[in-house]
């Protein structure tokens, strides 16, 4: 019995919300596999290591949409603006990511770090909220085996776009979240909790609307009292209602009510993890498992000892009307595209309920082995295919860092459309003293801002006697406000750093380095990242770019006038 106690105005005349459980337990392995166990939980600890290595390496100045919150709920002093908190993002409801942003730019200066580490807190709450839903006739080796499925499925690779730009996951997986949180509760018998949670999950993000629906069908596939199921679709209904009068519609784009087009995009979100590529396998596989939900449930759905799948049909709403929402939004005229790494989460959960429904349904008689077999091949195939929506997460990681150097050189022009509104964004940057104007940041190789170059500068030629070479290409044209000066070297692994100089050794400009170049090759095959990228104000003569090395610094010839 959990020790989440009833309502109080359940009735003994109301079915129990507790799970009734009449057959015996399935998938048991050998008695006694506590070592197994033990690694199986151990391996479980893999994939969440990986997504926090991947967050720890990511640039630390926060991504493109943190940036119209940020100047929504600050005013230009730095002061907070209380108005703010209660606005649209994109047109969702976006009250606790608003929150969220605040307390970063507040106290932890304003890091992209900060929202992906708790992206990961989230995800892994979410994954305790999703054990405590496991059969109970669920054996301890199988619920480890499922604790490890869910952690790499939640931490796929795929999804890494919601830790490395962590203002995504602050939004899409704290709705997430607490949509769990309110179908564990409802499980439970606490409906007003439960509603009250869904609430929460509207005002994180727009898919929360789901949550009110799942917490609904739970009461009544039971055929609990009304009211259990009335109370979540009145929030719904209120919600929607409000959101009407208040919205002002779709974000961008031409919307088109083309069913074809909303339909592909709807199969293909929920598909996603099968084929990032948005092709026609992932159409196939999220018709497969839409298949499979709807079959099971409505095969099952009255029978008592399936009973502890109610939650879990919950948790297939849930995401399929978040799809659905997806679909909906997407279904534009030259977009309808439903396979973005943000989304991923929202497919892990749908494949998790898919997992456990299946295990109880059609796997229940299989042995074990079957069981284990079927989960570890779907993780796998999840992980394969998943370097498209890992690199789309990390492939403007460069520009990001660039950014960060442009705007604490006061050199932010070519930059702009990578923080908007830039103009509102800087004086609010300076006043609370975040990332990239505080002391944490650097330009590399141990300088900061200001420093002077007192180390031995050596010339390095563009060719050299072991066929390494290099280029400086340059653009010193004073477009926006900034020269910039770009270039190349093949030198063991690249610099480590880029410096722009001016006359006496003093750092005024700055960039980033390893930067891939699909233009340099050699035998057809693609040069490793050497290329490097670096800005300072207009207005300056004599300025030197040097190349920071483990052997020392250099300039790389010929220099830019």
């Amino acid at each position: 019995m959990s020790d989440l106690a009833h309502d109080d105005v359940l009735t003994e005349t109301e079915p129990s919300p507790e799970p009734v459980v009449s057959e015996p337990r399935t998938g048991r392995f050998p008695s006694g596999p506590r070592l197994l166990v033990a690694a199986v939980y151990a391996a479980a600890a893999v994939p969440v290591l990986y997504v926090l290595y991947r967050v720890h390496r990511a640039p630390a100045l926060p991504y493109t949409d943190y940036w119209t919150a940020f100047v929504r709920v600050f005013n230009p002093d730095g002061s907070v603006h209380l108005r703010g908190f209660f606005t649209y993002q994109n047109e969702h409801p976006f009250v606790i990511p608003n929150a969220i942003y605040y307390i970063d730019a507040k106290f932890f200066e304003g890091t992209n770090q900060f929202c992906g580490y708790l992206s990961v807190v989230l995800a892994l709450l979410a994954i305790f909220f999703l054990r405590r839903l496991l059969p109970e006739a669920m054996s301890a080796p199988m619920r480890a085996v499922m604790t490890f499925t869910m952690t790499a499925v939640m931490f796929c690779p795929s999804g890494l776009w919601n830790f490395v730009r962590g203002m995504s996951g602050a939004a899409w997986l704290t709705a997430n979240l607490f949509c769990l949180a309110a179908i564990l509760l409802a499980w439970r018998g606490r409906t007003v909790p439960a509603t009250v949670l869904a609430a929460f999950s509207i005002l994180s993000y727009g898919t929360g609307f789901g949550a009110p629906v799942a917490i609904a069908l739970i009461a009544l596939v039971r055929r609990d009292k009304w009211w259990r199921w009335a109370l979540p679709l009145g929030l719904l209904a209120g919600a929607a209602a409000v959101y009407a009068a208040t919205s002002n519609g779709g974000s961008t784009g031409s919307n088109t009510h083309d069913p074809a087009l909303i339909a592909s995009t709807f199969l293909s979100n929920v598909g996603m993890l099968w084929d990032p590529s948005g092709g026609s396998l992932s159409v196939i596989a999220g018709a497969a498992g839409l298949f499979l939900i709807g079959w099971s449930f409505w095969t099952v759905r009255s029978e008592p000892a399936f009973a502890d799948l109610v939650p879990w049909w919950g948790v297939a709403v849930y995401s399929i009307c978040a799809a659905g929402l997806i679909s909906l939004a997407r279904g534009q005229v030259s977009d309808g595209v439903g396979v973005q790494g943000r989304y991923s989460s929202l497919s892990g959960l749908f494949w998790i309920a898919v997992a456990v429904i299946a295990l109880r349904v059609v796997l229940a008689r299989k042995p074990s082995s079957v069981h284990v077999g079927a989960l570890a091949s779907t993780v796998l195939v999840f992980i394969a295919v998943s370097p498209a929506l890992a690199d789309q997460a990390m492939g403007l990681e460069p520009t990001q860092r660039l950014s960060a150097a442009a705007l604490r050189f006061g050199a932010s022009g070519p930059v702009r459309a990578n923080v908007t509104p830039i103009a509102q964004v800087i004086p609010r940057l300076k006043a609370l003293g975040d990332y990239p104007f505080n002391s944490s940041y650097s330009v590399g190789c141990g300088f900061k801002p200001g420093d002077t170059v007192t180390a031995k500068i050596r010339t390095l030629p563009l060719t050299y006697e072991n066929s390494t070479n290099g280029a400086v290409d340059v653009d010193a044209s004073a477009a926006d406000g900034a020269l910039r000066f770009t270039g190349w070297i093949r030198r063991g692994a690249g610099a480590n750093c880029v410096l722009i100089l001016d006359r006496t050794g003093k750092i005024v400009g700055g960039g980033v380095t390893k930067i891939p170049r699909s233009d340099i090759g050699q035998f057809g095959q693609a040069s490793p990242p050497i290329g490097y990228d670096a800005l300072t104000p207009i207005g300056q003569t004599g300025l030197r770019v040097v190349l920071g090395f483990d052997d020392g610094y250099w300039l790389q010839t010929p220099q830019p006038g």
